[in-house]
């Protein structure tokens, strides 16, 4: 009775604000029970400032997803007490790929907006938000085809993103987040490296460095405080927002859109970008759009797979990670040239569109050229 109270409490909300305005209600609760989903995003309650209840909300954020409960977070860096400068920031790192990603905390703690953070903190945490800004439109995504269409959890533990591997089932401290990002948060203090399991048979790229990281146990240098284990699966390709500055989520809406490809083994990727009005429900009425992006042969061609809302953001840039003989040159639309650059040192090709050239709405290819 007690949770089912929380259940009845969160779908009267959501109800009487759906009644009074258009806009898509926003509810966010601690109590809950089965079904929840439907109407609020949960967090994981009044957590401590601490090295152990960071760790512990990776395995209870893990859990709400497989359970349905897609959109969920915690309070960073946690409720209680007053983490260090360290723990702070390493928390707003796990944040990043946390479903639901929020600073909140106990009135009688020391006082966190970013803006009172020394000046080496506060650029670490605003590196942190600004990476959380740029995956969205891969969040976004993943949550209309993974969580929307599919009920799958969008913070997906190891033993069900890869249920054939049996020496995944006891990790906890990693996960996937979304279809192609796997994620290890440093959750120790002072760390100056995390051991990293990365599932075999599958082409892994440091999402930080883009280089190929070998698959299998591995240490991933974290002695710059910085440096986050994320890693890009091979076969996606990620979608990203390209800017400097927005005060909030808002000034998205309009920016350039960046394509990071990683390829697999058979130098092929493929990846999805879903895009709505971002406040109504009209998308149940079929007003979103859908774009995919395959690339093979060199070749990435951008199509459209659902029309219904129109997506306007130029694409400015896309990124192959994998190159290992510089290209001469790319050609858009099989004639005119881009302009390319190579890194040899992380084997990445970077394709630059001027604005106008390409359209993330509308379908277009290039390749490049060796």
């Amino acid at each position: 009775m007690h949770n089912m109270y929380g259940l009845l409490e969160i779908s009267a909300t959501y109800a009487g604000l759906h009644q009074r305005s258009p806009l898509r209600p926003f509810v966010l609760t601690r109590s809950f029970f089965a079904g929840a989903q439907k109407y609020a995003a949960v967090w994981t309650g009044d957590t401590n400032g601490t090295w152990q209840h960071l760790e512990l909300n990776l395995s209870m954020l893990q859990n709400l997803c497989a359970c349905g409960v897609n959109f969920c977070g915690s309070d960073i860096p946690g409720f209680f007490g007053d983490p260090s400068d360290e723990l702070l920031v390493r928390w707003y790192q796990a944040g990043v790929f946390f479903p639901f990603m929020r600073a909140h905390a106990h009135h009688e703690t020391k006082r966190r907006e970013p803006w009172l953070l020394s000046e080496k903190t506060r650029q670490l945490v605003s590196a942190a938000i600004h990476s959380r800004y740029e995956l969205l439109p891969y969040i976004y995504t993943s949550y209309y085809r993974h969580a929307y269409l599919r009920s799958w959890p969008v913070m997906m533990p190891m033993w069900m993103a890869f249920p054939r591997s049996a020496e995944l089932y006891s990790i906890e401290n990693e996960y996937m987040f979304g279809p192609s990002l796997l994620v290890h948060p440093v959750c120790t203090e002072g760390a100056a490296s995390a051991k990293v399991r990365l599932p075999a048979g599958e082409l892994w790229y440091s999402l930080e460095s883009s280089k190929l990281v070998p698959s299998g146990d591995t240490e991933y240098d974290v002695s710059d405080p910085a440096s986050f284990p994320a890693f890009i699966r091979g076969g996606s390709i990620i979608p990203k927002y390209e800017f400097e500055y927005v005060s909030s989520t808002a000034g998205l809406k309009n920016c350039a859109v960046t394509l990071t490809v990683a390829p697999d083994r058979e130098g092929t990727a493929e990846g999805f970008l879903y895009m709505d009005d971002g406040e109504t429900l009209r998308y149940q009425s079929g007003e979103f759009f859908v774009g995919k992006f395959a690339y093979k042969s060199g070749t990435l061609t951008v199509s459209t797979v659902k029309s219904g809302y129109a997506a306007t953001n130029a694409c400015t840039k896309v990124k192959v990670l994998g190159v290992r003989t510089k290209p001469k040159g790319a050609l858009l639309g099989g004639a005119r040239k881009a302009a390319v650059s190579f890194d040899e040192k992380a084997e990445t090709a970077t394709i630059e569109f001027a604005l106008g050239e390409a359209n993330i709405g509308k379908e277009f290819s290039v390749t490049l050229e060796f």
